[in-house]
């Protein structure tokens, strides 16, 4: 892994001056000082959260220091309201530059606790964390795609589309199966936005914080955690900010991690992937389907090529320890 110090973190602020930058649940948290950040360093940014109050104060600070701001209360849930937040932005400022979704819930509903109704019958489980913190991530992401797209190829700069995991991302969280569930699920969909958008120049990146001091943290798991060091949000912010502006082709579609107090550390992209046997032919034949190809079509005769390497290379291929 790639230690970042930091002193590194705004090392490319530069390159968003001037950039449009979407920021889902954006009145507090991370969300808040990353609107913060990126206005400091001359970006617009289009605000939303689904506290209409926190949101807008937000705005009003940005826009009471001399920087662009606009705002709407937007449940990442609800498809209408995100398209209706990012349209705000593309009819203020013309274009979307960088995306972050930022928005997330903690558990809710206790899914290993099965509740029955009133005939004794086991009930469907509570899926707002799955909600908000992927089926809304997945929206945003979508609408990143378009509206990154939308922008006048003279105009393209600094583009990116980050999400905020999880340590839980990688190590379990426990009475958090469905957190665990949707930050792990994040990991999944990194590579496949990447193989896709780097083509564009578009970045990718997934921020994994281990716990911080934010309104996600219940009373309880300040008492669970105490003691324990947490990491810093200006740090989480700066790792945010760094995935988002850096430069260099080497930290795209990369994971992020905050795993303690200590510095950021980036996952590259190679420790993230199965290596050897049909996993390297896989890896090549994904690395050479170019922009808008098909699976389909960089695999034109797999039962030729890719088959008869099943039987004595599976078992060759090495799985990459990411972090322990």
């Amino acid at each position: 892994m790639v230690d970042v110090c930091d002193n590194e973190l705004y090392a490319h602020a530069a390159r968003v001056s001037g950039q449009v930058v979407l920021i889902t649940g954006a009145g507090s948290g991370f969300g808040k000082g990353v609107a913060f950040e990126f206005a400091k360093y001359g970006s617009k940014v289009v605000l939303g959260d689904v506290n209409a109050d926190c949101v807008k104060a937000t705005a009003d600070a940005i826009v009471d220091v001399g920087g662009e701001a606009v705002w709407r209360q937007c449940d990442v849930r609800d498809w209408d309201q995100q398209v209706a937040l990012f349209q705000a932005g593309f009819e203020a400022f013309g274009r979307i530059d960088i995306v972050i979704a930022n928005a997330g819930i903690r558990e809710i509903g206790g899914f290993m606790d099965v509740m029955q109704d009133e005939n004794g019958l086991p009930q469907k489980p509570v899926t707002d964390t799955l909600d908000v913190n992927l089926t809304g991530v997945l929206y945003t992401t979508r609408l990143g795609i378009y509206y990154l797209g939308r922008t006048p190829e003279s105009q393209r700069a600094a583009r990116a589309i980050i999400h905020i995991g999880s340590m839980a991302s990688m190590a379990a969280l426990p009475g958090g199966v469905m957190y665990t569930a949707a930050k792990t699920a994040l990991l999944g969909l990194l590579p496949g936005l990447h193989a896709s958008l780097h083509h564009q120049n578009i970045r990718t990146g997934v921020v994994c914080p281990w716990f911080s001091d934010t309104g996600i943290m219940t009373d309880a798991g300040r008492a669970f955690l105490q003691g324990v060091p947490l990491a810093p949000v200006p740090r989480v912010v700066g790792a945010i900010f760094r995935a988002a502006s850096d430069a260099e082709e080497t930290s795209d579609g990369c994971v992020w991690t905050i795993p303690d107090d200590g510095e950021v550390c980036r996952v590259p992209r190679e420790h993230m992937q199965l290596v050897g046997g049909v996993y390297t032919v896989l890896n090549e034949r994904l690395a050479r389907t170019g922009p808008r190809k098909k699976w389909s079509d960089a695999t034109p005769s797999v039962s030729k090529d890719l088959a008869p390497r099943l039987v004595g290379s599976v078992v060759s291929a090495t799985p990459v320890s990411v972090v322990n």
